[in-house]
């Protein structure tokens, strides 16, 4: 009995220690065993259904995983009723039963749910697994790959072509380009003005630069309008004619030569090579909207847009007007060229009758170009916040039309036919313009002859002066014809040509012009009368030619531009019809070149003082031609009695570049 309650105690002890577990001793060897724990003695038993914060559930926390023996946790194989189904371990870690780990947040604080995949991505919605994948292709939405031969729309030009490494997108409309090598001298600048990068575009709110963008030649300007921008200049065969009657000729003359005046070309639909005048007889600003690519493609620096009078003699509407000279501003806006626009010029009640519209008609007409003038002059006010684009306002209404009429009719004198302006009125536009657009204007692209040194040398100075005496130096030049007298610079010859009556032309000294080093000035005094008292209205009274020719040091295929500085004061007696600087070569195919070249005599100049520097159109020496001359004219109005001073200095007779 004592053996019995030995071992009794041992059992209590060990239960009490280690859980009350005996794996050790055989209980069957036990005779006569009791079927309870009771039977035994014992009286306090632990059950594992009984609640006990000593033997609650271990945590393992997170970070200890890696250090666990084998690396697998395990957990009740054998699960009872009261077992859980998993050991939650850590944030979004979970132990199932039979030991197996799994996520179940992700590892983060939240629950992925769903992988949305974006714009440029296919694969998506996921909701279990899945991949996003990248969308190639050209339309919105996608991914365009690195050799795709197509781009799609860069700010709103589409580029077409495929790409070859070192080109660029070069446009060829305000909405296409094509891959193009650049084309250019180094230096980082594109000077091909075909190539174009980069165009400056203004921002709504900014005031459009003179210049549109990178590869330019600074005052290549589009001239574009109807008749009146057509009337800038006439080619003929063997005549060049920079007209008096253009209002672009004179601003030209008056700014120094800031602007190239390439000659016109020879349809509405073609265009000769480099050609800048795009006026075109009876359009309408919805013609000139028509054919806006066409002069875009030509890549000028900026454009200068006169339109509107056909418009309303064509009896279109007032806003339908408006929205296409929105639309020309928008187009060449996009396209980097900045533009300049004028107010229509007065347009007489008789000429508009004689399109044959009624009293009540002409009325409207005058009105609604009251009212568009007065939409450009405060379009960027009004109109330019919403379209994104300002412009450049000229305004020669004040200038052309009469204030004493009350149907807004031209100034006497100021219009030909009612509606093209004589070259006094053409010169009032220019000088609007001028006074108002100064500061945006380029500078001079021709430099007026700067030293008596400056002369050809084939090797040295190819293009240096082929006149022996640019400057007007001397007094041993010849007189030649009757009335003429006085005293000629070396080199030159004076002389009087007419047709029609008697004239005079007297030369006074030459003098200097009022600056230490500056060259002498030819000055010469014109008046004259006619007899039979009117010539022909084709015939203007020729009084006063200063001349130079040159018979050496050009070869047929040589490209030459005259220069000269040309002042007129002195006016009196309303007959001036005309200073002209001429260009002509002979022999061969004769050729002539005028600036500023009259009209007839029943269209006389401005009869104001005014300063000018003269250029004309370059000549290509024909094959045959033995001379070439530089001739400063005067023309009168032989039957009316008048006369006019005209001083000239630093001409010049030179080569310039074909690529010019």
């Amino acid at each position: 009995m004592k053996n019995a309650l030995r071992l009794l105690a041992c059992v209590s002890l060990l239960l009490g220690t280690a859980e009350a577990q005996n794996t050790t001793t055989n209980w069957t060897h036990i005779r006569n065993t009791p079927t309870t724990v009771a039977g035994y003695g014992i009286g306090d038993v632990w059950t594992r259904t009984q609640a006990d914060a000593r033997y609650a559930p271990i945590v393992v926390p997170y970070a200890n995983l890696a250090t666990l023996p084998g690396g697998t946790l395990l957990g009740n194989a054998a699960a009872g009723a009261a077992a859980p189904a998993a050991i939650t371990i850590g944030s979004g870690l979970s132990l199932s039963v039979g030991g197996v780990l799994s996520a179940t947040g992700g590892g983060g604080g939240g629950t992925v749910t769903t992988v949305v995949c974006g714009t440029g991505l296919t694969g998506g919605t996921i909701t279990t697994t899945g991949t996003c994948a990248a969308s190639f292709g050209t339309t919105a939405g996608t991914i365009a790959q690195g050799n795709d031969a197509r781009i799609g729309a860069i700010n709103g030009v589409t580029v077409s072509g495929t790409p070859v490494a070192g080109y660029v997108p070069t446009a060829t409309s305000a909405s296409t380009a094509t891959w193009q090598a650049p084309s250019g001298g180094g230096g980082g600048a594109v000077s091909s003005f075909n190539s174009r990068v980069g165009a400056v575009v203004p921002a709504a709110g900014d005031y459009p630069p003179y210049l549109g963008g990178v590869g330019h030649r600074a005052g290549r300007r589009a001239w574009i309008g109807d008749s009146i921008t057509a009337r800038n200049n006439k080619t003929t065969p063997s005549i060049n004619e920079r007209s008096a009657s253009g209002y672009a000729i004179w601003l030209n003359a008056l700014c120094g030569q800031c602007f190239e005046m390439p000659v016109q070309y020879a349809t509405a639909s073609t265009f000769t090579a480099n050609s800048l005048n795009f006026g075109v007889s009876g359009q309408g600003c919805g013609d000139i909207l028509a054919r806006l690519s066409a002069i875009i493609s030509q890549r000028p620096d900026d454009a200068f847009l006169l339109c509107g009078t056909n418009d309303f003699g064509a009896k279109v509407s007032l806003a339908t007007v408006q929205g296409q000279l929105n639309s020309i501003i928008q187009q060449l806006g996009a396209a980097g060229i900045p533009l300049t626009v004028s107010t229509v010029y007065p347009r007489s009640a008789a000429n508009l009758t004689a399109l044959g519209m009624t009293t009540g008609e002409v009325t409207t007409a005058k009105g609604a170009i009251e009212q568009f003038n007065q939409y450009i002059r405060r379009y960027n006010i009004t109109t330019a916040p919403t379209t994104g684009y300002k412009i450049r306002v000229v305004d020669p209404w004040r200038y052309m039309v009469d204030p004493a009429s009350t149907v807004g009719d031209p100034r006497a004198g100021c219009l030909v036919d009612g509606l093209h302006p004589l070259p006094a009125c053409a010169y009032a536009a220019a000088r609007a313009e001028w006074d108002q657009e100064a500061g945006n204007l380029p500078p001079s692209i021709v430099g007026t002859l700067q030293s008596a040194g400056n002369l050809y040398n084939a090797s040295s100075n190819p293009g240096g002066n082929l006149l022996a005496n640019g400057f007007m130096a001397g007094t041993a030049g010849t007189l030649n014809g009757t009335g003429v007298s006085g005293q000629v610079p070396d080199a030159w010859t004076m002389q009087r040509q007419s047709t029609y009556g008697t004239g005079v032309g007297s030369i006074n000294t030459t003098f200097l012009d009022g600056t230490a080093g500056s060259s002498a000035r030819q000055i010469w005094t014109t008046n004259g009368t006619a007899t039979p008292a009117t010539p022909p209205a084709a015939n203007p009274e020729f009084v006063g030619f200063l001349l130079q020719t040159v018979s050496s040091n050009f070869a047929a295929g040589d490209i030459v531009e005259a220069t000269c500085e040309v002042n007129v004061s002195g006016l009196s007696g309303n007959n001036l019809v005309g200073v002209a600087l001429v260009l002509l070569s002979t022999g061969g195919a004769g050729q002539t070149y005028y600036d500023l070249n009259p009209i007839d005599s029943t269209q006389p100049f401005p009869q104001v003082a005014f300063s000018s520097i003269r250029r004309t159109n370059r000549l290509t020496v024909q094959s045959g031609a033995t001379a070439l001359t530089v001739r400063v004219e005067t023309h009168l109005d032989g039957s009316v009695i008048g006369s006019a001073t005209v001083d000239v200095g630093r001409c010049s007779l030179a080569k310039v570049p074909a690529a010019l």
